[in-house]
């Protein structure tokens, strides 16, 4: 083959093996906390020998950049996208105000931000009584954050769905009035455009790669995800203006269109694999 795709660091060495038996240019993908840490010398190596790495986020590549040796002229960004057949829509309008988070709740990646939300519930709820936070997804971390929403005093106001069907996901998308997720190890944030893309204002962290997904003061919020006191103020600057939810909604679907759809991805990638037809005879073997 011309150009060998290596779809996960993992095959990263395999993937050089085969470039080198048959001279083909080698295109590696990464996409988070997979290239954040030293990989074994064979994944490095691979990734180092690679024509192109194309990773899902500026973060994301510097990480690789730092900790594993990719040459930073190899570097390429391709943003995640949305499903072709995804169209998203208006948020439905709601009396009471609902706040939603969709993220995995691990106990080996406590990351995601869930329990930061609740302990800044007690205070919402003295000013927004019939405020309710709904959480997507699952895990053995669950039970903690259970417990977590007991202590402070919030637990009927936290609903907890678990895992549920695509109509269920969509149902609550409509019906949420801000989209939460102050996660501290976002590789891209695929939950961010799915929400922005439903029209909703969104509330992440400003520690990962999350700011390349959401624009701080267009789209969403950006906080410290560790300050229960700058996640508590955004969801209540949020709460409190309409207009401003209505507009970062708009100008969060607008931002899809422009960087997460599938036109723009594959455009993209289109580009980055016709740039290797200029490029000179692969480097594999002699860095």
């Amino acid at each position: 083959p011309e150009i060998l795709l290596v779809g996960h660091p993992h095959f990263a060495g395999l993937g050089q093996i085969l470039a080198s038996l048959s001279g083909a240019k080698t295109v590696a993908f990464v996409y988070g906390i997979d290239v954040w840490e030293p990989l074994s010398w064979t994944r490095r190596r691979g990734l180092q020998a690679a024509t192109l790495v194309i990773a899902i986020s500026q973060f994301t590549m510097e990480k690789a950049q730092q900790v594993n040796g990719i040459k930073s002229e190899k570097g390429r960004i391709l943003y995640n996208c949305l499903d072709p057949e995804f169209q998203g829509a208006l948020a439905a309008k709601v009396t009471a105000p609902r706040l939603l988070t969709v993220g995995r709740m691990s106990l080996a990646e406590q990351y995601k931000g869930h329990d930061y939300v609740i302990r800044a519930l007690p205070a919402l709820l003295a000013r927004f009584p019939n405020l309710t936070y709904h959480i997507i997804g699952d895990g053995d971390g669950r039970p903690l954050l259970e417990n977590l929403a007991e202590q402070v005093g919030v637990r009927p106001s936290v609903h907890f769905h678990g895992f549920v069907p695509e109509e269920e996901l969509q149902r609550q998308y409509e019906s949420a009035t801000v989209f939460i997720m102050p996660s501290q190890a976002e590789g891209f944030g695929f939950v961010f455009a799915e929400a922005m893309a439903y029209g909703l204002p969104v509330i992440g962290g400003n520690r990962d790669a999350t700011p390349e997904v959401v624009a701080d003061g267009e789209t969403g919020l950006l906080v410290d995800p560790t300050s229960v006191t700058e996640i508590r103020s955004a969801i209540t600057r949020l709460l409190a203006d309409e207009d401003l939810r209505k507009n970062m909604g708009q100008a969060g679907q607008m931002r899809v269109k422009q960087l997460f759809s599938y036109g723009a991805f594959k455009q993209n990638l289109g580009a980055y694999l016709a740039e290797l037809g200029t490029m000179q005879t692969s480097t594999l073997g002699q860095e």
